[in-house]
């Protein structure tokens, strides 16, 4: 077979070299999806991946939204929360990404919510706020294509404020009224009311219209703060009933408050229940996620077993699938390593990390590698059998000094004097 071949099938490129078989969409999808460095994809596929990246035309660097979430799927659940959370305290400053804040106060509810996202969770992190004795605690998810459609329903040709329509809403079910009830919504002498900031009285009424139509919700829309422009939809006294037999059953423990059940509950910054709480959400989404922040509480995690990043987890999975047939890149034709025994014997019998590695089909860098990992040092003086026959022939001939040689073979001093003090 020729050093390399490229063949079209359908719309795709498939690479054969003399290492194994490469296609151009599976290496594009991997560098897209997972996020890898030339280097790491290497490593998936035991080769050099620069030569045959150049070869297919693919280029290294990921200009894409998508990110390395083996199983990507907005599920009813989770609509009705990211519904839920951007009429609430979520915002999205890019089309592809979610991200949301509380105050420390409400960071079982923000776990509670990073559990639902959990395939989506990129990092928590906490921060300290203006007032020195509190903090905020939020989270954001990794860019995907899938929150574009919910970045169209509530923005507005690229405006960072939210925008209000029918469309917005229109699919809104009790849970995510519940969710929008949590995260802006008060209870004040039995009375619910849902903050809704500094909407427009249209977008106002676009609400009140969908409370009363889909649920028999009636309600008013009523400011809050003039000077600022915030507005409140207060809930009217005949729907109250209706309104908490609705939202009550998504209501979590910790904010049953909101329903009149107990009173509110403050929390202290907790470094080691925090930790709890994340590494908790880690085992739940099967994979690590990032925490940042005080390092209290990543003294407190650094006590828990290591959870494989999703990275990792990717890598695995690419490797699962290379080893089980499922795709059409692997390496096929390239031999196995050398053993220790193997690589000893090979280097006292005189062999060079070149010539080791052309037995193996393997570069001479690898055997260099593979010779540190077992603590072989490179014998002195080293040659090739080219390097070895040009100081053969060069000094048969007349008037060759040491100096010249080296001049000539572009060897060190030390080099040509020690090969000829042994082969005199």
């Amino acid at each position: 077979m020729a050093f390399f071949e490229i063949m079209e099938e359908g719309n795709d490129l498939i690479l054969k070299n003399k290492y194994g078989i490469y296609s151009r969409n599976e290496l594009e999808n991997q560098l897209k999806v997972g996020h890898f460095t030339v280097k790491e994809l290497g490593e998936i596929y035991g080769t050099n991946m620069n030569h045959v990246l150049n070869v297919l035309g693919i280029s290294s660097r990921n200009i894409l939204g998508d990110t390395r979430i083996l199983n990507a799927a907005i599920t009813p659940e989770i609509h009705q929360y990211l519904i839920g959370s951007l009429l609430g305290d979520a915002y999205m400053r890019t089309p592809h990404r979610v991200a949301e804040a509380h105050s420390i106060n409400q960071y079982e509810y923000l776990f509670h919510k990073a559990k639902i996202l959990k395939d989506f969770i990129a990092a928590i992190n906490d921060t300290d706020t203006k007032v020195i004795t509190k903090k905020s605690m939020s989270f954001r998810t990794f860019s995907h294509i899938l929150f574009e459609q919910y970045f169209n329903r509530f923005y507005s040709n690229g405006l960072q404020k939210k925008l209000i329509t029918m469309n917005s809403v229109c699919d809104l079910e009790p849970l995510g009224l519940a969710v929008w009830y949590q995260d802006d919504g008060k209870f004040r002498n039995g009375s619910p009311s849902l903050c809704v900031g500094n909407i427009s009285t249209l977008s106002g009424q676009i609400l009140i219209n969908l409370l009363q139509s889909k649920f028999g919700i009636n309600s008013t829309f009523q400011s809050q703060n003039d000077l600022k422009g915030y507005y409140n939809i207060y809930i009217l006294a005949e729907s109250r009933n209706i309104f908490f037999n609705l939202v009550s059953p998504y209501i979590i423990p910790s904010m049953r408050y909101k329903l009149g059940e107990g009173s509110k509950q403050g929390h202290t910054f907790d470094p080691e229940k925090i930790a709890e709480l994340h590494y908790n959400l880690c085992l739940k989404a099967n994979r690590n996620i990032l925490y940042s922040g005080d390092k209290a509480v990543l003294q407190c995690l650094g006590k828990y077993p290591q959870i494989k990043s999703l990275k990792d987890l990717y890598k695995d999975k690419i490797r699962g699938d290379i080893l089980n047939k499922r795709q059409i890149s692997r390496t096929e034709y390239r031999k196995i390593l050398p053993d220790e025994k193997e690589l000893r014997s090979l280097l006292d019998a005189g062999k060079t990390d070149e010539e080791i590695g052309f037995i193996y089909g393997i570069s001479r860098t690898i055997i260099g590698k593979l010779r540190r990992k077992h603590s072989i040092k490179r014998r002195k003086c080293r040659l090739s059998k080219d390097q070895i026959n040009k100081l053969k022939e060069m000094f048969l001939m007349e008037n060759k000094t040491i100096q010249r040689v080296m001049k000539e073979t572009h060897l060190s001093y030390y080099t040509v004097k020690n090969w000829l003090t042994s082969n005199v």
